[in-house]
């Protein structure tokens, strides 16, 4: 089975559950599941520059593959259209996407890129759905 994990970043700064989809994907790759995370270079929302690492060319860590996109220049909102790019082009080449983080842009746009494409997919809304926040930011959501 080939699985994708997309998270908008898994810059630490970002804390727990960009850090989640690491540990979950290594254990799924444990188990013999091809694992790729597509991810940003983002690394936080204002003055910190992005993360340092190679665009756009698949590396190994721990038994699975990951991918950086560049992240636009709103880097609040963890957006990269190369990334949306690539799952149009290959989403055909995977059996699952697993989503990470609800109410972001690319998640949003990469969802529908997988309904087009047919690539089942799993959305997980970290916490997002917790009525106390669903009234913060009430309008971009």
């Amino acid at each position: 089975m080939k699985v994708l994990q997309i998270v908008p970043s898994i810059s630490l700064v970002y804390g727990g559950p960009s850090q989640m989809v690491l540990g979950l994907s290594a254990a799924l790759a444990k188990a013999e599941i091809d694992v790729t995370i597509l991810t940003t270079n983002s690394n936080g929302d204002t003055g910190q520059a992005p993360l340092d690492v190679p665009l756009g060319v698949p590396l190994q860590q721990e038994g699975y593959k990951f991918i950086y996109f560049p992240c636009s220049p709103f880097r609040r909102y963890k957006f990269s259209l190369p990334l949306l790019q690539w799952l149009n082009e290959h989403a055909k080449d995977y059996d699952l996407a697993h989503f990470h983080a609800l109410f972001s842009p690319v998640i949003t746009a990469a969802a529908t890129i997988a309904r087009y494409q047919k690539l089942p997919y799993i959305l997980r809304p970290l916490g997002t759905l917790d009525p106390a926040d669903l009234k913060k930011k009430r309008c971009l959501k």
